[in-house]
């Protein structure tokens, strides 16, 4: 196990990249072809993530591939992502609804009953046009890019300053982000799944420290995942002409919940003596391949 982790501390950034884009090509087509045959929630989910974590891929070595080519795979994947996620709230919404108040025994109100039904149905339209739109170019197009990566420098320093710069404009925007509201949660969302990602593609090489950044980043990214679900139920229901009241009530304390989840581990991320530790260590590492 440790002749591993050497040889991938070792690594160029071209043996990486390929690595990490092709493994991460893998791991979307596979969940498409799952997604496109079972139609589940959790199928559609990994394949969402699936997507997110190839975005970030390319974000961090579109520079050793074509631009033109690059631009093209962002726009795609950006489009594709935009059309699974009204798929992945309806079904978030239909699988609470089923758990939640399918345990009564009393019989749901009919306004309700029925927006779950049209929900179902739209998600079981939607979903099954994912296979014809993912056999397209995109994942033909990204196996030739990955075998015509140019690039001689070693990936730990290429990773560490990658991470050291996202993390750290992270920090700095940390205090006007923590009390966030609408556009601007999804916006510090999207931003700790990124750094989540890199931090998971960094790790084989970068060690402990960074190990324990992504155990933080993603319980930031969990809550702030319940409490965007918990906000789409809540214009769900506020779009009904009589919605139960109880599940009103049960809806906006699952928000506050998530709230509450989200404020405990985003202190642990922030915390002084965590951060300058990671960003000290990173600084080290992004050094190695400067000859500092």
């Amino acid at each position: 196990m440790q002749t591993n982790v050497n040889k991938s501390r070792s690594d160029s950034v071209e043996a990486t990249a390929r690595r990490i884009l092709n493994a991460q090509l893998l791991l979307m087509e596979a969940n498409a072809e799952r997604a496109a045959r079972i139609h589940s929630v959790k199928a559609v989910h990994d394949l969402r993530v699936a997507i997110r974590r190839f975005r970030v891929a390319l974000r961090v070595f579109g520079d050793l591939m074509p631009h033109t080519v690059v631009k093209r795979l962002r726009r795609r994947f950006q489009w594709l992502s935009h059309q699974l996620s009204p798929i992945r709230d309806a079904q978030v919404w239909h699988g609470w609804l089923a758990r939640t108040v399918g345990r009564r025994k009393a019989p749901l109100p009919a306004e309700l009953h029925q927006c779950v039904k049209e929900a179902e149905t739209a998600c079981l339209e939607q979903v099954q046009t994912l296979d014809q739109v993912l056999k397209g170019a995109p994942f033909r197009v990204t196996r030739k890019c990955c075998q015509r990566l140019r690039c001689d420098r070693s990936a730990r320093p290429f990773l560490a300053g990658k991470l050291h710069r996202a993390y750290e404009r992270l920090c700095r925007a940390g205090v006007s982000l923590v009390d966030a509201k609408g556009e601007k949660v999804h916006t510090l969302r999207r931003r700790c799944r990124r750094l989540r990602y890199l931090s998971e593609f960094a790790e084989p090489m970068l060690g402990r420290s960074v190990h324990k950044l992504t155990h933080h980043l993603k319980h930031v990214s969990t809550a702030l995942g319940e409490r965007h679900d918990a906000e789409v139920q809540l214009r769900i229901l506020n779009d009904m002409e009589r919605p139960p009241e109880d599940l009103c009530k049960m809806v906006t304390r699952r928000k506050h919940e998530a709230r509450t989840k989200f404020t405990k581990a985003w202190r642990k991320l922030m915390a002084s003596h965590f951060r300058q530790r990671v960003l000290a260590e990173l600084q080290a590492a992004k050094q190695e391949g400067t000859g500092i």
